[in-house]
């Protein structure tokens, strides 16, 4: 009986050791998995990596937020674990230029656009004072950088560096006081070339509906005249009910060039704006009207539509077309909208003719009025 019992004390005694390894063992694994999910949720990198583009060392950059990152790396149709349509969600992060001395009296910072040989494109924008409250933890904030795409940043007191945009799709603006901001450019075509950006952009209503108070603020006015250098601005609000406030200039100032193109946007949209379509490539075959932007209120449903029609004469692929429109669900725009309208859109195509969605949109909007010729010079426009 002894022997049995010290026999079972032995037994118990390993047991417990074993317990124990296999506590301190569960404890280790369970902190790696944590700061494997840290690592993850907070972006794999520090604030840039370093990275040759075109022959030179330049500081690349991921803008997107996580969740953004996230989604565009994935599948459009898991939207929902990201985003619902109720929070604005849909601005960018900013790359972060440090500033290495103490800023004493004036410094400015012009930043410069490269080509693909490093030659400067004449693209260019510039902060003639920048102040200390400007900083934010010692560095300063620069948006809205065109995806892939490298830049030579300059302070007035001889610093100086390269930075780069490591972003494949969706080049999401940040415009204050405005939601659901991006650029229509910057997509792959059938090519394997990429759309230019900088050219047309999307965004939601500048001021309220049914009145003239603005919502964009003269921080987001600054961006839209100074940085994105907009010309003109197509409104695609009703204005026989008031929609637009009866705005007849743009709350950007009388140097923006303002249209009210009003399209209808209950129920299928393309269908039911079809007669539109030709006053819009009229405006869009114009390279003087450049850069522009449309906009309908929320930015979602008759602009999403607008996007998607333009995205598919410039044959971006099917999965980034939903990925660019499921991407409205950033921004603060009331519900989650799906999949289900781009599906409709596709439906009304396929009763045209072509071999291609290309060519059944340009079947679609030339049976309904619109000049082939314009539709050419807008393609043009975008890819040349």
């Amino acid at each position: 009986m002894n022997k049995i019992k010290h026999t079972y004390n032995i037994k118990k005694r390993i047991m417990n050791k074993t317990n124990k390894v296999w506590n301190k063992t569960s404890f280790v694994l369970f902190l790696l998995l944590l700061c494997t999910l840290i690592f993850v949720l907070t972006g794999c990198n520090k604030e840039y990596k370093i990275k040759n583009v075109n022959g030179i060392d330049v500081k690349s950059y991921i803008v997107h937020t996580n969740d953004q990152y996230n989604y565009l790396n994935g599948s459009y149709e898991g939207i929902n674990l990201y985003a619902k349509g109720i929070d604005d969600l849909s601005a960018p992060n900013y790359v972060k230029i440090g500033i290495k001395s103490k800023i004493e009296g004036n410094l400015g910072l012009i930043v410069e656009e490269l080509d693909d040989n490093n030659e400067k494109t004449g693209e260019i924008f510039k902060y003639e004072t920048i102040k200390d409250s400007d900083l934010i933890d010692g560095y300063f904030p620069v948006y809205n950088l065109k995806l892939h795409t490298v830049y030579q940043y300059s302070f007035s007191n001889g610093e100086s560096d390269y930075v780069y945009i490591d972003e494949e799709i969706v080049r999401n603006l940040y415009i204050d006081g405005v939601t659901n901001c991006r650029d229509i450019g910057g997509y792959k075509g059938k090519d394997g070339k990429y759309t230019n950006q900088g050219l047309i952009y999307r965004t939601s209503k500048l001021n309220v509906d049914e009145g003239s108070d603005k919502v964009i603020t003269d921080k987001g006015i600054d961006m839209m005249l100074n940085q994105l250098k907009v010309k003109t601005e197509i409104d695609l609000r009703l204005n026989n009910n008031n929609e637009n406030g009866n705005i007849i200039d743009s709350p950007l100032g009388n140097n923006v060039n303002y249209i009210n193109l009003p399209m209808e946007s209950s129920g299928n949209i393309i269908l039911l704006n079809k007669n539109k379509f030709k006053d819009l490539f009229n405006i869009l075959e114009n390279k003087d009207n450049y850069p522009l932007f449309f906009h309908c209120s929320i930015g979602t449903d008759r602009t999403g539509c607008v996007a998607f029609i333009l995205n598919v004469l410039l044959e971006v692929s099917y999965d980034d077309l939903y990925k660019d429109y499921l991407f409205s669900n950033f921004g603060n725009i009331g519900s989650l909208r799906t999949t289900n309208t781009l599906e409709k859109y596709y439906t009304v195509l396929d009763g045209y003719s072509g071999d291609n969605y290309k060519e059944k949109m340009i079947s679609y909007l030339v049976s309904n009025g619109v000049n082939e010729d314009d539709i050419n010079n807008f393609i043009n426009i975008m890819t040349n």
